[in-house]
């Protein structure tokens, strides 16, 4: 099994010496890196600016993290016509194609899109069908580009029910080649992980939804975590937890992700050195979730 974490996106400068020396630290080897597509190309037919993806990207190869990138957050411009956040499959497809060919040998795994099939306002674009025409796009540009490692899928999170994660991914699978992998995100209102929650299943039953597909893919779960404390963007009450609470929920999703499939690979949100609300390490040391991973990881 793997382990990583993934960057807040909200402040595209948060992947530091000192957080890189921290992931490093408790023996983590990936670090997932959240580019958006509207940040890097805002005008229609503009030059994509890759200035913070240099920076990021040769950070990581500094301590040995392997870079992950999710394909994600295409431009107003760029929406297909009546969606909110889904893409035009093109659009995606010509900026992976621009990244692939600028960072050859450097991207450990690509993930088509982050969270829009979860978010999409337009019930119309939440299909299987549609991510499909995005994730083939997306994975055939790659691969022009020169491309040759493992693509993943979206984070999904439409988590009403065990029947419904069961026909997404059935629906998926059967519209899809070349899939390496399934993505998820998991947050569960600052309770427990293993008990089920109104319209929330438990990380284990979430698991064994996907399962029965009879899918043998390794599962991918690109973001987890619990809020310490509040602040201005996370209100009281926020579900916040206890540090102690934090460590002991992540571990019980390391251990049910480690029951599932050993070769799976988990990505906790976030390292941080700030005091950014669901970080492990904040100002300039671990909360008990630190130790938990740097244990977990090394009998793992």
């Amino acid at each position: 099994m793997k382990f990583g974490v993934t960057i807040e996106s909200k402040n595209p400068a948060d992947f530091t010496v000192e957080n890189a020396q921290a992931i490093q630290s408790i023996g983590m080897t990936e670090v997932r890196l959240q580019f958006h597509a509207d940040r890097m190309q805002p005008v229609e037919g503009g030059a994509i600016d890759f200035t913070e993806s240099d920076r990021q990207i040769a950070l990581a190869k500094q301590f040995g993290l392997r870079v992950v990138w999710p394909i994600q957050q295409c431009p107003d411009y760029a929406l297909s016509p009546g969606a909110s956040s889904m893409p035009d499959p093109a659009y995606m497809a010509s900026f992976a194609l621009a990244a692939a060919q600028r960072y050859v040998g450097q991207i450990q795994r690509y993930e088509v899109l982050n969270e829009e099939p979860s978010r999409e306002k337009n019930a119309a674009f939440r299909t299987p069908l549609i991510y499909a025409h995005v994730f083939t796009a997306v994975l055939q540009a790659l691969r022009q580009g020169g491309y040759t490692g493992n693509v993943a899928t979206f984070g999904y999170t439409n988590y009403h029910s065990t029947t419904d994660i069961t026909e997404w991914f059935n629906g998926l699978l059967a519209l899809t080649i070349g899939l390496s992998a399934i993505g998820l995100h998991f947050y569960h209102a600052g309770e427990d992980p293993l008990i089920p929650l109104q319209g929330k299943p438990s990380i284990t039953q979430v698991l064994q939804a996907i399962r029965a597909t009879g899918t043998t893919l390794p599962i991918h779960l690109t973001e987890f975590g619990y809020r310490t404390h509040c602040d201005d963007q996370h209100p009281a009450p926020c579900n916040e937890v206890t540090p102690d609470e934090q460590a002991k929920y992540e571990g019980e999703i390391l251990q049910a992700l480690y029951t599932d499939y050993k070769k799976n690979k988990a990505m906790v949100y976030t390292l941080c050195p700030g005091s950014q609300v669901m970080s492990i390490y904040q100002d300039g040391s671990f909360l008990p979730a630190g130790t938990m991973f740097k244990n977990f990881i090394a009998s793992h």
